[in-house]
Order: C-alpha cells, then sequence, then structure tokens
C-alpha cells in the first residue's frame, strides 16, 4: 500500500478498532465491553500487539498475537487483518498481512497462523496464495 503507516494501537483506540471490526463483519459486531475485557485481560503469559495502519487519512487495521515464548521453542503468532468494505483490494489485503507478517518476523516468529471466518471466501483464498494452509478449523456456538 502506498502510504502505509503502521502504529501502535492503544487502548484509546478500541472504539476505532470495534468500528473497523463492525465495518469488516456487520453481522457479528463485536461488543466494545468484550474488547475492552480482552484487551485488558489476556491470557496469563500472553502478550498481543495490536497494529493500526493508514493510509491517506483512512485508519486500516490488524491484530497481531504471539503467545507465551521462551528460549529455543518455535514461535506461532497470529494475524487478523480487517478492512473496512470502502478500503477493501485484493492488493491491500495482500499488502496489510504483508505488513503483519514482516511484523510477525521480526519478533521471531518461525509459524504464522491466519484467522478468518469461512464466509469470507476471497481473503481464504489470498491466504491460500500466500502459502497458508488450513489446519483446524473452531466451530464457535456463544448462544
Amino acid at each position: 500500500m502506498v502510504g502505509l503507516h503502521l502504529r501502535l494501537a492503544t487502548i484509546d483506540d478500541l472504539m476505532t478498532i470495534v468500528e473497523l471490526a463492525t465495518a469488516h463483519d456487520p453481522d457479528e459486531p463485536p461488543v466494545p465491553e468484550m474488547v475492552r475485557f480482552s484487551w485488558e485481560s489476556p491470557p496469563a503469559g500472553e502478550t498481543i500487539m495490536r497494529m493500526l495502519g493508514h493510509v491517506n487519512g483512512s485508519t486500516l487495521g490488524y491484530f497481531a498475537g504471539r503467545g507465551p515464548w521462551t528460549e529455543n521453542e518455535d514461535r506461532f503468532g497470529g494475524i487478523r487483518a480487517v478492512l473496512p468494505p470502502e478500503q477493501w483490494t485484493e492488493g491491500r489485503f495482500v499488502e496489510l498481512v504483508g505488513a503483519a507478517e514482516d511484523w510477525q518476523r521480526a519478533e521471531g516468529t518461525t509459524t504464522g497462523l491466519a484467522h478468518v471466518r469461512q464466509r469470507f471466501g476471497l481473503e481464504v483464498a489470498l491466504h491460500e496464495q500466500l502459502g497458508y494452509r488450513e489446519v483446524r478449523r473452531l466451530s464457535l456456538s456463544i448462544r
């Protein structure tokens, strides 16, 4: 993405992240209080990094997480790329995933994983083109 600027997201960006996630997936908007809770209460020993990307004054976001790491251990890192529909293009999505991967590599990640809902078929296909392969699916039932 031409002009992509990244910065660490802070708790003050919580509503921006909620808005990005809602625009990306309006069928399942996040509950701000739950996002705040997950932000302030990560699993024991786990560090989660959230980055915001800005292009031409528009905010684009991704979340990159990493787990509890010890020396001489494979490091797994997860990403979730989020672009609002009005900003979404294949090129932007691929570049945003690339930026997340670059950050993960700099952190020492040896194995990356992506969080993508099945109904986002194009995003799944683009991840596959980038070399990701499906290993596991997670079924969630919150009702």
